[in-house]
């Protein structure tokens, strides 16, 4: 399946901003599940406010003019391990050419084209730029979604650069619970190989390299490209 923006409902995000990461561990894997995701991006918006008008009120003859401050936050997480990888928060200001109090179309050109939308842009495009430089030397990871004896499919194909004839490790995940009660996501790599036989844009189909059962192996271990 192709990963798609799962967005059916609002999701409240603030404890995945706080300082202890008290988030939820089930609701991204239902996020990257649903989505068919290796990553889990989640933003929130913390501040719109405006400022005091700009203009003087003496000059009854021009429109009101406001700077409206526009801070929002973003937090990625493995979206097979659950745990937290970058996190960043981004802020502007701009005229808002509107009333103060209107409801605008934000999907509309007269948004977007003001310098509020502009400003906003700006920052989508910072934060292209940013995401592309945390993710870059991030391992190719996946889970394996389906088993039948010696072979698996994996959620990853041909759009994450995996090759027919390639060799996978399989590791197990769990998670570690320090003195404190916090807990630790942490990976045993098993001495299980598979190697790629099948490939298809968003998924593949692998053997095990001997073509024996793979002892141990479940639904939704974590498979990586094994290092020669």
């Amino acid at each position: 399946a192709i990963p798609v923006a799962y967005f059916n409902k609002a999701i409240k995000v603030d404890t995945y901003f706080n300082q202890q990461h008290d988030y939820s561990n089930s609701q991204l894997e239902e996020i990257s599940s649903r989505s068919n995701a290796q990553y889990v991006l989640l933003s929130q918006i913390t501040s719109l406010s405006t400022s005091d008008k700009l203009n003087s009120d003496y000059a009854f003859w021009q429109d009101e003019s406001y700077q409206r401050h526009y801070q929002i936050e973003f937090s990625l997480f493995n979206g097979t391990t659950y745990e937290p990888l970058w996190q960043q928060s981004y802020q502007s200001q701009a005229i808002w050419p509107f009333e103060k109090t209107a409801i605008i179309d934000v999907n509309s050109n007269r948004f977007w084209q003001s310098p509020f939308g502009q400003s906003i842009s700006e920052i989508n495009q910072t934060l292209s730029y940013d995401l592309q430089a945390a993710m870059a030397c991030l391992p190719t990871q996946g889970k394996i979604m389906h088993m039948e004896n010696s072979k698996v499919v994996i959620n990853l194909g041909k759009a994450h650069g995996l090759e027919k004839g390639q060799q996978l490790s399989i590791a197990h995940h769990n998670y570690l619970t320090d003195a404190q009660g916090n807990t630790m996501p942490y990976t045993i790599t098993t001495l299980n190989r598979i190697r790629v036989e099948q490939l298809y844009q968003h998924s593949a189909i692998a053997v095990s390299i001997n073509a024996q059962p793979l002892p141990g192996v479940q639904i939704n271990d974590i498979v990586e490209v094994a290092t020669p």
